[in-house]
């Protein structure tokens, strides 16, 4: 994920006058939201945060609430993005410094997230769970991946 983002920082600061890259932002919106919504927030959301949260880290009002705000600030930045796009695609002349402006405001955003997960987040886990735990939630995690990829499929076949 850090890796799509810096190469979307680059893209961006790379512009120099030139003709915005509409199609390049429009498929890293696609994976960045797509990869968020469909593999990474849904094991944290619906299998880590859970399993913390009975191990006894607060939800609410402590560190697994402040992040799911923060799951839901992402994504409404990413629809606000969205707009932009549209807006900047029929050639609104006044969407495209909003979306510059929005996508640098998400990348900073989400490296700050990242930031948090990591030296709170996983350390907890890390500190917290066993060798079951994780074990557990490994899989969980691969079953996860295995759901997500079977919806994908479905849905790229229309069935």
């Amino acid at each position: 994920m850090s890796v799509v983002l810096n190469a979307l920082d680059l893209e961006m600061q790379n512009l120099d006058g030139q003709r915005f890259p509409i199609d390049v932002c429009r498929q890293t919106l696609d994976f960045l939201a797509n990869f968020n919504e469909h593999w990474h927030l849904i094991k944290e959301e619906e299998r880590l945060f859970p399993l913390l949260w009975e191990k006894g880290v607060p939800l609410e009002n402590g560190p697994l609430g402040k992040l799911m705000a923060e799951h839901e600030t992402g994504r409404r930045r990413l629809a606000a993005i969205r707009t932009h796009l549209a807006a900047a695609q029929q050639g609104d002349p006044t969407a495209l410094p909003l979306l510059l402006s929005e996508v640098r405001v998400y990348i900073a955003f989400m490296h700050e997230h990242m930031r948090k997960e990591e030296q709170r987040l996983f350390n907890v886990a890390r500190t917290l769970l066993d060798r079951q735990d994780k074990e557990r939630l490994a899989r969980e995690f691969q079953e996860v991946e295995q759901e997500q990829i079977r919806l994908a499929f479905h849905e790229w076949r229309g069935v």
